[in-house]
């Protein structure tokens, strides 16, 4: 009594079947190394296949992973240039508002000269 499932035999007779058991006769017994020989080549095709599918799954999983892995790259590049950007516009302000500040203390000093003063104050005289 061999088990087999799902054999296949080529010119023989048909197994007799009860359960998933296959019982074979003396004359059927000659058959068991081309239906053994049928069923792996049987499994080395679904493994083919399944390898091949687990293949394309590792594959796309690997290159999902490295579009992944571009993109973030791309976006912190990105978010680099930008920030490189904005620190150059508040440097620029800075130096603008510097300045700024500078003419105006040059303009209080001026304000507040004595030369200045003294001549308004002289005119102030004269025009009362």
């Amino acid at each position: 009594m061999v088990r087999l499932r799902r054999a296949r035999l080529n010119n023989y007779k048909t197994l007799s079947r009860l359960g998933n058991f296959y019982f074979i006769t003396k004359r059927q017994s000659e058959a068991i190394p081309s239906i053994i020989n049928y069923q792996l080549s049987i499994m080395a095709r679904k493994t083919k296949k399944n390898v091949s599918s687990t293949r394309i799954v590792i594959w796309f999983i690997i290159m999902a992973v490295f579009i992944a892995e571009l993109l973030i790259y791309t976006w912190s590049r990105v978010q680099c240039i930008k920030s490189g950007y904005e620190i150059s516009n508040e440097n620029k302000k800075n130096r603008n508002l510097i300045n700024l500040q500078n003419n105006l203390k040059v303009e209080l000093a001026r304000l507040k000269s004595p030369e200045r003063l003294a001549r308004l104050g002289k005119h102030q005289r004269r025009s009362r």
